[in-house]
């Protein structure tokens, strides 16, 4: 079929893949008369496209049946194969067998990992595709690649082969076990990367970059693995049809997208599936998943969906872990991980998992080099080169050094401009003082004229109830404060606060709105009085369980905070303050981003009560999540 036939059945089905079945059939008929056969071509795909991952991997699923119930084992324990004798099986799976072996000499015994055929997979194709891992992984000398040591024929006429055994975990597994940093982990995959470029040098791609098929020792030694679908990209002669005639292998997860369209494979596929690799060690979560196990989905999500920038991904919860016991695994809170990840990294993870290999970076080793700028501060090449960027990255790089030299300036170049500073800046301070000293002693001038009420000659012997007095002093208020806005605010924004602590929320609510509104008029946002009204009126408003109206309130207050003073005790009372609204909304993950911030800010300020108060929040909100074990931990 040639490319223009292809590209009309692809048209139509496309087009008629998002109609209902009834608009589908008229579009079929109408685009379709006189062409039965590409009714035919379309209406199969569809039919296709409905079908299942389960029904379409059931030959596979057989075949693995065959393998794992194969009787007797291929090799048994104690049998030898050649020079090596076996010890005890280590893994299966449809490409071979592995076994680990010791082979004994005078004076020396070394142990591998011998790699068979089993039966059930030792057509003509397996065995020309074993043969062609034994010549890559023959021409491949890398210390971060498991060499090959020994290779021969076993008693049924089938190749084995004998590889560096290694010792250690998978990538993912090693790093979550040692709650390696982030730092840690882009070191390991420049190690791979590395690893990867080297094996490009040597004209050869992986095809099967995974987590599993990268193992780390107990001392942090980073050894790629298996080989067995790896391609030549100048393939030896006779070897041609293997590789334009086989099937497409490849795991589902980890592909590339020209490896789910059957294009060309090229080094850039690598490139992708250490995109892939990164983006897991710094999320935790793969981006390429599927949920319903629908085929169709899976080359959606591999071909055009985009995954959310790591930033984003941490803050979220995915396959039943929360964004703390993600982020603890990497030795940080969410918030703190989500800003190491914002900008470069988020970057580089989006050149790497580009879609076109055409955008993506143009070998392993670029990568790698990306990943080291950074580890080291340097601006990335997977950003735009803005004169900003570039200055913001050299002054991170010599913080000491630029900060020494600009105060060397200021101080010598603006000496002059100081001394005239300094002065209008202690005229404004003093006035600013004089005017404060006038409120302070106006505050207390009626605060006692407010408490004269209870003086025996004044009440006339009578009982003044708290609610009396703050009923009068709102009413003195208005009367005696008319003409100065501010004090007047201020005492209304205290009696609204007292009010609500005595359980008089309608009270409360209304005085911190004329207080608030007063403040308003007064003052342009942020401002510490506007953002302490806010506050104030949000929490009476939670509190009477008028959430609707009582988040855009806390958010202000929120943000007002953060522009004012982003590491003090007022933000981190609002901003608890939205989480409970949030928390006794029902809504548990906005919730718990503003507990594990206020948790961020209360350490930043070293306040032990209020440090207290936030962990008890999370463990609240994980408790009630039926999270026991991490709502322990933060009690």
């Amino acid at each position: 079929m040639d490319s223009s036939r292809l590209a009309e059945i692809d048209a139509l089905f496309a087009a008629a893949l998002e109609l209902e079945p009834a608009a589908r059939a008229r579009l079929l008929a109408e685009r379709c008369a006189g062409d039965p056969e590409l009714r035919r071509e379309v209406e199969s795909l569809l039919e296709q496209s409905g079908a299942r991952a389960e029904a379409l991997l059931e030959p596979v699923r057989d075949f693995v049946a065959g393998l794992e119930s194969e009787t007797p084992p291929a090799i048994e324990p104690g049998a030898t194969l050649g020079a090596w004798r076996i010890l005890r099986g280590l893994g299966r799976g449809g490409m071979g067998v592995v076994y680990l072996g010791e082979r004994a000499g005078e004076g020396f015994a070394q142990r591998g990992a011998v790699k068979i055929l089993p039966s059930a997979a030792s057509s003509a194709e397996a065995v020309r595709r074993f043969e062609l891992e034994r010549r890559i992984l023959a021409r491949l000398a890398h210390p971060h690649i498991a060499h090959l040591i020994d290779g021969g024929v076993d008693p049924r006429g089938l190749p084995y082969l004998v590889l560096e055994h290694v010792e250690g975990r998978p990538l993912d597994e090693h790093c979550d076990e040692r709650r390696a940093e982030v730092e840690e982990r882009l070191r390991l995959l420049v190690e791979i990367a590395r690893a990867v470029h080297a094996a490009h040098r040597n004209l050869v791609v992986h095809r099967d970059l995974k987590p599993s098929n990268v193992l780390v020792t107990a001392e942090g030694e980073v050894k790629l693995l298996d080989f067995g679908i790896a391609k030549l990209l100048e393939p030896e002669p006779g070897e041609a049809a293997l590789t334009v005639a086989e099937a497409r292998p490849m795991t589902p997860t980890y592909a590339s997208p020209e490896q789910v369209r059957g294009e060309a494979i090229t080094t850039a596929s690598d490139v992708y599936q250490l995109g892939l690799l990164l983006y897991e060690l710094l999320t935790g979560r793969r981006p390429q998943a599927s949920t319903s196990g629908s085929l169709a989905e899976l080359v959606e999500i591999v071909c055009e969906r985009t995954p959310p920038p790591p930033s984003r991904a941490v803050l979220d919860e995915w396959a039943g872990r929360s964004a703390e016991e993600l982020a603890e695994r990497r030795r940080s809170t969410p918030a703190r991980l989500a800003r190491r990840c914002r900008g470069d990294l988020d970057a580089v993870v989006a050149r790497a998992l580009e879609k076109d290999p055409e955008r993506r970076y143009g070998s392993a080793e670029e990568l790698a080099d990306d990943l080291e700028r950074c580890l080291d501060g340097r601006a990335v090449r997977a950003r735009r080169a803005t004169l900003g960027y570039r200055a913001a990255k050299f002054l991170g790089r010599h913080r000491a050094a630029s900060i020494a030299a600009a105060l060397a300036i200021l101080s010598t170049a603006g000496y002059a401009v100081a001394v005239t500073l300094q002065a209008r800046a202690i005229d404004r301070q003093r006035t600013r003082a004089e005017i404060e000293a006038a409120k302070a002693k106006e505050v207390e001038r009626f605060l006692l004229g407010l408490f004269e009420v209870s003086d025996p000659g004044t009440s006339r012997g009578e009982e003044v109830t708290a609610r009396e007095l703050l009923e009068r002093g709102a009413a003195r208020a208005d009367a005696e404060l008319a003409g100065q806005p501010e004090v007047r605010a201020r005492m209304l924004s205290t009696l609204g606060h007292v009010e609500g602590r005595l359980g008089r929320l309608d009270r409360g609510i209304a005085l911190q709105r004329r207080a608030l509104e007063l403040r308003r008029a007064r003052f342009a946002a942020p401002h510490p009085e506007l953002a302490e009204s806010l506050h104030r009126l949000g929490l009476l408003l939670r509190k009477k369980g008028e959430s609707g109206e009582a988040e855009p309130v806390l958010v202000e207050a929120v943000e007002q905070w953060r522009r004012l003073a982003p590491r003090s005790t007022e933000l981190g009372e609002s901003v608890a303050e939205l989480g409970h609204l949030y928390y006794y909304d029902g809504r548990y993950d906005r919730a718990r981003e503003m507990f594990a911030e206020n948790l961020g800010i209360r350490r930043a300020v070293g306040e032990p009560a209020g440090l207290a108060g936030a962990l008890n929040n999370l463990g609240l909100l994980h408790a009630s999540k039926g999270e026991p074990a991490i709502a322990l931990g933060h009690y």
